[in-house]
């Protein structure tokens, strides 16, 4: 993704953060990172919307972490 960015290919990066987010919903990595694409593009209120999604994912799987732990 990093070199898509650098190379001024936004929207391929953001497609592709889009596929791992949907394979992996549960990495706060991935969520950050497209809050981050979302602030380099000029975007702030989707970065706003990906960083509460993202927050709400990071909750959720905590939740089943501890649920496991039962």
């Amino acid at each position: 993704v990093q070199l898509e960015i650098d190379n001024g290919q936004i929207i391929k990066a953001r497609a592709n953060l889009e596929k791992a987010r949907l394979r992996n919903p549960m990495t706060a990595e991935l969520w950050l990172a497209s809050v981050r694409l979302e602030m380099t593009a000029g975007n702030p209120q989707q970065a706003k919307v990906l960083l509460a999604r993202g927050n709400v994912c990071f909750f959720l799987s905590l939740m089943v972490k501890q649920t496991k732990n039962l």
